[in-house]
């Protein structure tokens, strides 16, 4: 088995320009694997992975940075709604549109900003892509939970990708599992037999992991004269997860050039 590591880009948006292999001359069996703006390294050894990734110099371009961090939430409450919905009712809020002489209307906006879900370990996925895969009949196989984006990025029919599941590290939300499996398949792919293992496919850095999608709560009470709540509302803006999306998108998957369907997931 071949261990890999995967270079990321250190800004988002950003593309590969060029990339020096002989950086990595000095490192044995160490090499380059590049499918447009995915980079990766293999080697033979896990160690030489780790070292030929540290020592790759790669030159990417300035990346097309994120929105207004200050503006988000503001940018939140203007956007279009797409469905709304009472969850419960209970009274009126007649305290806090127009109250009583006494009582003390207190808002409360709660932000939620966009989290990394980050896994307390690294995510790894060992796909069997090689001569395995070559065999008559034989299905390659990956750890991964999304068989449809591995099969389209082998090319072969999704009944033929076997999904085996392995424990791993927990988290809250998408722990980038599916974002190593991804990569492990590009790299079996473009290396060939025996295959390549992505093992921790450099995925420790907070800046390559699946994120939380924002959310912002408007609070507001009203406390009559003698402290007690007399009216409460509270108001949700949240993310609605993109309808028929066929699997998480993938940022490797991007990188490569694979077409996929955009959108946003964001159960976990």
């Amino acid at each position: 088995m071949l261990h890999a590591r995967v270079i990321h880009p250190p800004a988002f948006g950003a593309t590969l320009v060029s990339v020096d292999e002989a950086s990595i001359g000095g490192i044995g069996g160490a090499r380059v694997v590049r499918i447009q703006s995915f980079l990766a390294v293999v080697a033979d050894r896990e160690w030489d992975a780790v070292r030929a990734a540290r020592a790759l110099k790669a030159q990417w371009s300035a990346g097309t940075g994120l929105g207004d961090h200050s503006k988000e939430f503001e940018a939140m409450r203007a956007a279009p709604v797409v469905r709304d919905q009472e969850i419960a009712k209970r009274g009126d809020l007649a305290a806090l549109s127009a109250p009583p002489a006494g009582t003390r209307t207190l808002p409360r906006p709660i932000a939620g900003p966009c989290r990394p879900t980050a896994p307390s370990g690294r995510p790894a996925a060992w796909p069997t892509c090689g001569r395995t895969a070559s065999r008559s009949g034989a299905r390659p196989r990956t750890c991964t939970a999304s068989r449809a984006p591995c099969a389209r990025m082998l090319g072969v029919e999704r009944d033929r990708v076997r999904v085996i599941y392995m424990d791993g590290a927990g988290s809250y939300g998408a722990n980038g599992a599916d974002d190593a499996a991804a990569e492990a398949a590009l790299l079996s792919k473009a290396v060939g037999p025996p295959g390549a293992g992505a093992g921790g496919a450099g995925r420790r850095s907070t800046g390559s992991i699946p994120r939380a999608p924002h959310k912002l709560l408007e609070l507001r009470g009203a406390v009559d004269k003698d402290g007690e709540i007399a009216a409460w509302e509270t108001q949700a803006w949240l993310p609605i997860s993109t309808a028929n999306l066929p699997n998480i998108p993938l940022v490797s998957l991007d990188a490569a050039g694979i077409p996929q369907t955009p959108g946003r997931a964001t159960g976990p």
